[in-house]
């Protein structure tokens, strides 16, 4: 016989709810910014210590709470935000169900301070895993603080869970950032264990607040989005084409002020960018749309990270429109002065020399450096040159394997003879693959090698990458980058692994940032150790389209024959392709079919 049907008790109650609101640090850091903001605060301060295990404090100037009010604080389901189910139909407010202090108390020992605008005095509650105190005078400002303290203490098993203090003070990071972008006329400050590490006046341009949030190097290129049409508006900024990234760049949205993650608003976006970007590619982006209450539904998800539209297709539409027209304006073609234009006859003069001799120049190795197996590749570094009428090379010594004869078809491929046949090579996944033999052979070493920077390279990158940074700083050392975190939202290149340092220090830092951002948990020690160095290697790679002198192709060719990885790049993708004399000849009828 089945167990009988009881009803729990009030504490377990609370704390299962509780598990659906407060997730994580950063979860118990949203929900009381948001209500700092719903008390009508123009300054915000959150303080985190041990990324958060120890220590949440979230302080505002907001109105403040009555003494009279501040038990029901803590009380499941009482709000002052709604009053019936007719309110939901037009919430405009960021919080309304009434749980999240009764949650975050279910959990951890909280406490609210709070003193009412014009009132002498101030009142303090403290609520201890659901034992909540009476209001007792207590000094305070203006506004109200809310202390969460040992978070999870009492619930080991959700303690387990969470991450390490850097990454969830990354998380805890991004939670503000995300507050700062959807509230520009709000002053916020975030400290992380003593240090502040974000700080955002009142009234900051919108391009200006942008700039915290995705660095300030995305930020320079930024178009501006504006569009009203329908009762609806868009706006915001998002990256031009060019400046399309792999993987996951950042994407802020938010509708009436909330951030929202959107299906709705994400396919517009992609809809609006088709034949502008390449597959895989995505734009940074902050867009806010903004329409009447009555045309959106908040009360989806417990989170509140979710709406549904009254009309999904008019804000689709509303989007699409805005996107398409912000990159097509900033992507125009720049005009051409008419002074640039004298001068022609001879340009094209000596592009008919250039085509009168294509037919010969197609086959001849160009100007890219590519140095003898076991160094790094090194454009722009001193060389032999190689052309049709230099003299001959001396003659191999007995024994010895014969020079390949190499053919480079359309900057990226490398055409070879082999043993049984002919092989076509895509250069840059074999470069790829060379390069990334190289990382980890020497991070299993103890480390890769790494070439010190005489002048650190310093970008803007936003605080919650920054704070990622400093959490994987071990890490990155062992792959052979160096980054330092250089203010709030900046970090510093110190040095890049020798494997790589020819090639451009933003880009080989970029592709590693853009690997910790997906991976989104420094704690996974090996695991992103080797996305890390997977990012590095191809970005340090050369590319389709580099033109390789003919000593250069046969170095990459003879240092892939001795890699035993079964012919494919990290990707997955085939670094060769073989066509066997046989197959060659059946082809031209030589053979049988």
């Amino acid at each position: 016989m089945s167990a009988p049907i009881r009803p729990l008790p009030p504490s377990v109650v609370d704390v299962i709810a509780a598990g659906e609101v407060v997730e994580r640090p950063a979860s118990v850091v949203k929900e009381l910014v948001e209500n700092a903001l719903d008390a009508g605060a123009r300054r915000v301060a959150v303080s985190i210590e041990d990324g958060g295990r120890t220590l949440i404090r979230v302080e505002d100037d907001g109105e403040g709470i009555p003494p009279a009010d501040l038990p029901l604080a803590f009380e499941a389901h009482a709000t002052s935000k709604i009053r019936g189910v007719e309110d939901l139909d037009a919430v405009a407010t960021y919080g309304f169900r009434g749980e999240a202090l009764a949650s975050i108390g279910a959990v951890s020992e909280a406490s609210v301070t709070s003193r009412v605008r014009g009132a002498a005095d101030g009142f303090r509650v403290e609520d201890r895993r659901g034992e909540v105190s009476a209001p007792a005078p207590a000094a305070h400002p203006e506004g109200t603080t809310v202390e969460v303290r040992a978070l999870f203490a009492a619930l080991p098993a959700r303690r387990k869970f969470l991450r390490a203090p850097g990454t969830e003070a990354a998380r805890a990071t991004e939670a503000v950032v995300r507050f700062l972008l959807g509230r520009p006329d709000v002053a916020f400050t975030l400290s992380v264990d003593g240090r502040t590490v974000l700080r955002a006046p009142a009234g900051e341009p919108p391009r200006e607040r942008a700039a915290r949030a995705l660095g300030a190097d995305r930020a320079e290129a930024l178009l501006p989005v504006s569009r009203r049409e329908g009762g609806i508006a868009v706006e915001g900024f998002i990256a031009p084409p060019s400046a399309a990234e792999k993987g996951r760049p950042p994407q802020f949205l938010f509708v009436n002020g909330r951030s929202v993650n959107d299906r709705t608003i994400l396919h517009a976006v992609r809809h609006a960018l088709e034949g502008l970007v390449t597959v895989h590619r995505q734009p940074a982006l902050v867009l806010a749309v903004t329409l009447p209450p009555g045309e959106v539904d908040v009360n989806v998800h417990p989170a509140k990270s979710e709406v549904r539209f009254r009309r999904p297709s008019a804000v689709h539409a509303a989007v699409e429109a805005a996107v398409r027209e912000a990159v097509l304006a900033g992507e125009g073609a720049p005009g051409i002065p008419v002074e640039a234009l004298r001068g022609r006859d001879g340009i094209r003069d000596a592009l008919d020399a250039y085509l009168g001799g294509a037919g010969a120049a197609a086959m001849r190795a160009s100007t890219l450096e590519f140095p003898p197996p076991g160094l790094p590749f090194a454009p722009g570094a001193e060389r032999t040159a190689f052309s049709p009428g230099t003299a001959a090379a001396p003659p191999p010594p007995a024994g010895a394997r014969p020079p390949l004869r190499v053919l480079q078809v359309r900057n990226s491929f490398l055409v070879v003879e082999a043993e049984d046949g002919i092989a076509v090579v895509d250069q840059h996944a074999l470069h790829e693959r060379v390069l990334l033999e190289r990382l980890r052979a020497r991070a299993r070493a103890g480390g890769a090698e790494t070439q010190r920077l005489l002048v650190p390279e310093v970008l803007e990158v936003g605080p919650a990458d920054a704070a990622r940074v400093e959490e994987a700083a071990p890490l990155l050392a062992k792959a052979g980058l160096l980054l330092e975190r250089f203010g709030p939202g900046a970090v510093a290149v110190q040095g890049v692994p020798r494997a790589l340092a020819a090639r451009p220090v933003r880009a080989v830092a970029a592709a590693a940032l853009r690997r910790l951002r997906e991976e989104r948990d420094a704690s996974r020690g090996e695991a992103l150790l080797e996305g890390v160095l997977e990012s590095m290697a191809c970005h340090g790679a050369v590319r389709a389209g580099d033109p390789l002198t003919e000593e250069e192709a046969r170095a990459l060719l003879e240092e892939g024959r001795s890699l035993d990885t079964g012919g494919h790049c990290a990707h997955g993708r085939p670094t060769e392709l073989r066509i066997s004399f046989d197959d060659l000849e059946k082809r031209f009828r030589r053979k049988g079919l």
